[in-house]
């Protein structure tokens, strides 16, 4: 639990450390090695320690994460009432929009040419309020990991860019 005199975890010097490229099966191996002795020492689950591991190597991500210590203190933050009902509200809205959308949909396939008014706008705005909460969910998103320092990470994956494409 202890930090060096810049303030860096253990941790955190591993990832910095296994992100210069030595790619060797033996630099790997030892990175490991070091990174289970790390987590059988069962530290505090800060968020400073969540966005170092969140920060290692891909590679080395995925042994963190198969690792008991970081099994029980995923599960011990997501059931936390916060982080569920989150979870649960993202839930709601994805079937919200699934619905309104399709209502959105058939309306303007069947009156596409007509004329006719929309008889509710209500769809409508439930289509909007469920892109806009999806859009301040991304960009909290954002904003947490431009704060970590780690924004690089959410700029290159994939998903992020699907999510803004999906959400616009």
């Amino acid at each position: 639990d202890m930090s060096d005199e810049s303030g860096y975890l253990p941790i955190s010097l591993l990832a910095m450390i296994a992100k210069l490229g030595h790619d060797t099966p033996d630099a790997h191996k030892n990175a490991g090695d070091c990174l289970d002795h790390y987590l059988d020492a069962k530290p505090t689950a800060t968020a400073d320690f969540l966005s170092a591991v969140q920060s290692l190597p891909e590679w080395l991500r995925d042994r963190a994460v198969a690792s008991r210590h970081i099994h029980t203190v995923l599960n011990d933050r997501i059931v936390q009432r916060f982080p569920t009902s989150i979870l649960l509200m993202d839930g709601y809205m994805h079937i919200l929009l699934i619905v309104v959308f399709s209502i959105n949909s058939k309306w303007h396939i069947d009156n596409r040419f007509d004329g006719i008014a929309i008889p509710s706008k209500i769809p409508l705005y439930l289509q909007f309020a469920g892109g806009a909460y999806f859009l301040a969910r991304e960009m909290a998103q954002v904003i947490s990991m431009i704060a970590l320092g780690i924004f690089r990470k959410w700029l290159l994956d994939v998903t992020n860019w699907l999510d803004m494409v999906v959400i616009f």
